[in-house]
Order: structure tokens, then sequence, then C-alpha cells
């Protein structure tokens, strides 16, 4: 590491937390002197470069300072006023510099001359455009890369700049004293300053000088840092599954919340035994063993009808209850609910189906898979329209799926059930035994699996994208700290041989770069510490937070892809 250059007063560097008063600081030296950050090599000004071999001649002579030019000073004012027009009258040698400097008129033409030199050098000279309004941050990016962007150059490679730099010392420092005896390091060179002279016109003229001098040093180490947006530019989304096989449920989109409702018959034919056990109590432990298969985050809900003695045929067929409503199946809940159920009436199939829309009314729109499970035995005995109940169902913006077990059904219920999947584009099997009703129900549980096992996947995808940014956040911090110690490494390169082997500058431009944060390693990592880690990090967690937002997204766009 090279050895940092000291102040000759011996100070140490102040290090202080960047802060919007010292932003505002480097807004406004970059405001008056941001020009000089484009150059990198010395450029003649637009008036030298038009014109004929004579009018460069000519404005050669506008460089000419001291006695030189004294004697030629009518001529060449003219020059210059023509110079002005040609090229819009700003950013020529001379015709503004009073206009942009008043106390130049304050001087000594002693000092005058030597200042002048300094200020219509190329390197500082440009016109000086205006800043566009920015955010706190944004003076890093304002500042276009130097010339050693990425690295840093040993001292030859420096020479070029080193040797365009104009010897600014002393009129870039403060005087020591204006009184006392012995204080030559003035910012004037006069023994005696007669009446011509003026202490805030010296002092203006040294801070004007410190701040270009610091910008054009600023412009040659200056660093790319990388942008903290670009830390999203690969951010992946979760992939949606791809379809089963199954021709029927392969159409059911997976969504980050699924509802299964089973509807069960429990009307007097479901008394009737198959193999020593009743039709009812087969179906009962199809139910039951459906529903524990399920993955822990479906909903599961269990509605009944028939299946409590009623004084009239009227009161059944008005009577379909809710044993188990909507919510993750605990077994001894559902055990229980699934006990109190015993065939013994009629079979409302439409109000039931009617119900089973209130059941799913906190479940609407397309974040919900909802699918209506109805095992029955039988057409609807009731005198209601199964087929348009389920149609209603299925136009609301509940949007279920219907998945009908005839079981051990006659004739004329199955012609019913079946039209009723038909109408509502769902599935109907029969089933004459409890094997081929689970073989149904291992359906329901293989598509769910799918779906929670896609869930998983998207969790674990979206686990591992975090990291992955956590990991680039990681890299851009590397990033920063090496742009910052580059910048460090060649402020000192620079300032040590301008100030030391050079002796082109006083100590007052390396105060003023490091009191005003353009001398900035520190104050960027400060800023990044302070403002983009945090603010990175609570993004990446922010992203991760949302992934079921995000799920419920793709599967609304995929629903509307697969609709059956």
């Amino acid at each position: 590491m090279l050895h940092r250059i000291r102040t000759d007063s011996g100070c140490m560097r102040k290090k202080r937390p960047l802060s919007i008063a010292l932003v505002g600081v480097i807004l406004a030296v970059l405001f008056s002197g941001c020009s000089m950050l484009k150059l990198q090599e010395p450029k003649a000004p637009p008036s030298v470069l038009q014109g004929t071999a004579s009018n460069e001649k000519k404005g050669a002579k506008d460089n000419r300072t001291g006695e030189e030019a004294a004697g030629n000073e009518t001529v060449e004012g003219d020059q210059r006023e023509a110079a002005g027009k040609e090229t819009g009258g700003e950013g020529t040698l001379g015709n503004d510099l009073e206009a942009r400097y008043p106390w130049l008129n304050e001087l000594h033409p002693v000092d005058r001359e030597e200042i002048e030199r300094i200020l219509r050098d190329p390197l500082f000279y440009p016109v000086e455009p205006k800043l566009p309004e920015a955010n706190l941050p944004e003076f890093l990016w304002v500042i276009p890369p130097g010339p050693f962007d990425g690295r840093v150059p040993d001292e030859e490679e420096l020479q070029s700049f080193l040797a365009r730099f104009p010897i600014m010392k002393p009129y870039d420092s403060k005087p020591l004293c204006f009184d006392c005896m012995g204080a030559l390091d003035y910012k004037s060179k006069l023994d005696d300053y007669g009446t011509l002279y003026s202490e805030s016109a010296l002092n203006r003229a040294a801070e004007t000088l410190k701040r270009l001098g610091a910008s054009a040093i600023v412009a040659e180490a200056w660093q790319t840092f990388p942008r903290p947006e670009t830390l999203y530019v690969d951010f992946v989304k979760p992939a949606m599954p791809a379809l089963q096989d199954d021709p029927e449920y392969g159409k059911i989109p997976y969504r980050a919340q699924v509802n299964i409702e089973v509807i069960l018959d429990a009307s007097g034919s479901m008394k009737e035994t198959i193999g020593g056990k009743t039709k009812l109590a087969l179906a009962k432990e199809a139910v039951e063993t459906l529903v524990r298969s399920l993955p822990k985050e479906a909903n599961v809900a269990l509605r009944a009808f028939g299946h409590r003695p009623q004084p009239t045929k009227e009161a059944s067929c008005r009577f379909s209850e809710l044993l188990y409503p909507f919510g993750s199946y605990a077994a001894d809940r559902f055990a229980a609910a699934l006990g109190e159920i015993e065939a013994s009436g009629w079979t409302p199939l439409a109000y039931s189906i009617e119900r089973a829309g209130e059941d799913f009314r906190p479940y609407q729109g397309e974040g919900y898979t909802n699918i209506v499970v109805i095992v029955s035995d039988g057409a609807e005995t009731c005198g209601g329209d199964p087929l348009n109940a389920a149609e209603a169902l299925k136009g609301s913006a509940i949007q279920p799926y219907f998945h009908i077990i005839g079981f051990d059904v006659d004739a004329e219920g199955k012609k019913q059930l079946s039209a009723l999947a038909e109408r509502v584009g769902g599935i109907y099997r029969d089933a004459r035994n409890l094997a081929e009703i689970q073989a149904e129900f291992d359906r329901l549980t293989r598509w769910s699996e799918g779906w929670e096992a896609w869930r998983k996947e998207a969790m674990r995808d979206l686990g591992k994208q975090r990291m992955k940014m956590i990991e680039r956040l990681n890299e851009m911090e590397k990033e920063w700290h090496s742009a910052s110690d580059r910048l460090d490494s060649i402020y000192d390169k620079i300032l040590y041989a301008l100030r030391r082997e050079e002796e082109k500058i006083s100590s007052s431009i390396e105060y003023y770069l490091r009191e005003t944060e353009l001398y900035p390693p520190s104050g960027i990592m400060d800023y990044w510490r302070m403002y983009y880690r945090p603010l990175l990090q609570r993004q990446i967690d922010q992203n991760f937070m949302t992934l079921e937002e995000e799920i419920e997204r793709l599967t609304r766009e995929q629903a509307t892809k697969q609709g059956p």
C-alpha cells in the first residue's frame, strides 16, 4: 500500500460518515467543476478548433499572458471577440472569465495574470454544464469513470496527467498571515500589495483553484461502482409444474390454496350392504382415507344429507348439514363428524350443492382451487334440479371442479349424476365397492400430492434464489470495496506527485478532497454499509416473503390457459 500522504500540519485524515450536508458540498463542487470530469486528454477550445490555419495561429495568441500579450492587447481582444461570436460566446479563451469570476477585477495585475493562466488551462476551462437534479447517492454515477477505471496505474502512466496539470502553488492556499513578517507563502507574488490588494478576492481565488484542482483529480481517478439495481436482473420466478398424465385431473391448475368439500349421501338406500358392510360405512372409510392422505396445507370440509331422521319428507329434503367446516384435517374431529352420519333420509342433492356454495364463499376468486366431491348412490329424490344447481355454482366466483362417484348406483342415478358432471365439465366414475371408491380418491390424492410437490419445489427454488442473491450482494460489496481501494491508491499517487515531487499544488487541495468527502473511499463504503446493503437485504427478504403471492399470480395465469 502506497504510503498515505500526510499534510504539512501533520493532521490525520478525518473519516466521517457520508451525510446529506457533505453530499451537498459534493454536488456544489461538481456543479462548478464537473465539466473537467469528462476530460482525459487536453482539448483545445471550440474557437481554436474552428476556422483556417491563420485563425488557429491568431487563436494561439489568446493563450499568451504577461508582457508578451500586453503589447497586443487591442488586436487579441478583437480576435477573442470574433472567436466568441463564432462559437456562441461561451467557452472561449478569455471572453467570459470576468463574467464567471468577477473577483478577478479586484486582484493585483501580477496575481491576476498568474491566476488567469491557470483558469485558462484546458484542464479547467471548458464550459461548466449544470448537473441534473439527483437523489442522495446519484453523484456516484454522475461522474464518468476515469482512464484508469478498474486498475491502479503506475507512476509512469500518470505522467501525461501530471504534465498537463498546471502549477497552482501558492495560489491554491490561503495565506498564513497578512501582516506579520516572514510570511512568504502568500497567494500573491508581491511583497507589497498596494491599494489593489484584496484579501477577499485572493481567498475566492484559492477556493476556486482548490475546487478545480480537486475535481480534475477526481475525474482522473474515478472508478465504476456497480449500480445496486443490477442485482435483480436475473431474478427467477417459480416455474409452473408439468401437467399430469391424468387426462381429467391434469386440467385442474395448481394454486396456492386447495379447498376440498366432500358431500356424502346418507339417504336410506345407503343402508344396503356390500360384502357385509353398509354402503355408507364403506363410503365413510374411503372419505377418511382420502382426507388423511391430503397435504396438511389443504382445507377440507364434510357435508352430509339424509343423515338425521326428520319428521317429514319435506323437512328431510330441506336438511343438509356442514359437519366439518373448512380447515386443516384433524383426525379426532373429523372422525367425530363422520360418526354423526347414519343413513335414514331422502336425497336433497340440489339443495346440498346450493348449500356448498355458502361453505365456499370465503374462497372466491382465482387464488383458490375448489373441488366438490360427491358420493351418492342415486338420483335426486326431493324434486330439485342438481344440474342447474351445479351449473350455477360452477359459474360463480367459486369456480369449483366436480368429482362425482356413483356408488353402486342404479340406472336412473347414473344417468343424472353423469349428466351433472358433463354439464359442469367435471368427472364422473362408477364404483361398486370400497376398492373402486378408493381408486377414485387416489386420483385426487395424487393430484394434491403433485400440487404439494410443486409448492415445495417452488419454495426450494426461491430459497436457492435468495442464497444466490445474498452471494451476489456480497460480491457487489467486494466490488465496491475494491473500487474504493483503487480510488484511494490513485489519489495517493497523484497527490504525492503533484505536491511533493512536482511541487505544483499546496496541501490545500488534499485538505479539500478529504474534508469535503471528495476524497471518498471511507465515505463511499460508509454509504454502502449504512444505506445500500440494508436496502438490498430488505428487498431480498421481501421477495422471499412474497413467494405465495407470486405463486398465486402464476397459477392464475396457468388457470386461464388450462381451464377445462
